[in-house]
C-alpha cells in the first residue's frame, strides 16, 4: 500500500465533502460547508417559520431540539466534539506521513472547531425553555460561523506539496 498516495486521497476526500456536493442531490446543501452556513442562518432567521426561533419556539420542541442538537453534536453517529478531533488525530500522523508541516496547523483547527462544536453542545444542553430563543440562537450562530471559519482556514492546508 502507498500510504502517502492513501492520505492525500483521504484529505482530498474530506475537502471535496467539506467544499462541495455529497449525495449529488438536492440534500446536499444541508452538508459540508454549505450546511454549516444554512445552520447558521437558519438559526439567525427570526422571520420565517424555518427559522430557529419559529420552528422550535413552542416548549416541546424547544427541549426536543436542545437535545437532539446535544446529542448529534457529541454522542450520536459522531464522537465529542462533532469528530473533529478525532480527525485532527488523523491530520496530526498525516502531517507526519507526508511530512507536510501544514496539516500540524490544520488539526489545530480542527481542535479549535471541535471545541466550539462541544460548546454549542453544552449551550444547547443549559438552554432553558424561559431563555430568551432568540438571543440564543443569534450565540448559537456564532458558534457556528467560528467553527465554520476554523475549518475553511484548516482545508486550505490540505495541498501538502
Amino acid at each position: 500500500m502507498d500510504l502517502p498516495a492513501a492520505v492525500r486521497d483521504a484529505l482530498a476526500t474530506t475537502a471535496a465533502h467539506l467544499t462541495g456536493p455529497v449525495l449529488g442531490n438536492s440534500f446536499d446543501v444541508n452538508f459540508g460547508f454549505s450546511g454549516m452556513a444554512k445552520f447558521a442562518a437558519e438559526l439567525r432567521d427570526g422571520r420565517t417559520r424555518k427559522g430557529w426561533a419559529r420552528r422550535f419556539g413552542d416548549p416541546a420542541g424547544h427541549e426536543h431540539a436542545m437535545r437532539r442538537l446535544a446529542a448529534c453534536l457529541e454522542r450520536e453517529y459522531t464522537a465529542p466534539g462533532a469528530t473533529r478531533p478525532l480527525y485532527a488525530d488523523f491530520l496530526d500522523e498525516a502531517a507526519t506521513a507526508l511530512t507536510a508541516p501544514a496539516l500540524t496547523e490544520a488539526a489545530r483547527l480542527f481542535r479549535e472547531s471541535g471545541q466550539t462544536w462541544s460548546t454549542l453542545a453544552a449551550h444547547a444542553t443549559a438552554a432553558a425553555l424561559d431563555d430568551d430563543l432568540r438571543a440564543w440562537c443569534d450565540h448559537a450562530a456564532d458558534l457556528v460561523d467560528t467553527a465554520l471559519t476554523a475549518e475553511r482556514a484548516a482545508t486550505a492546508h490540505f495541498t501538502p506539496a
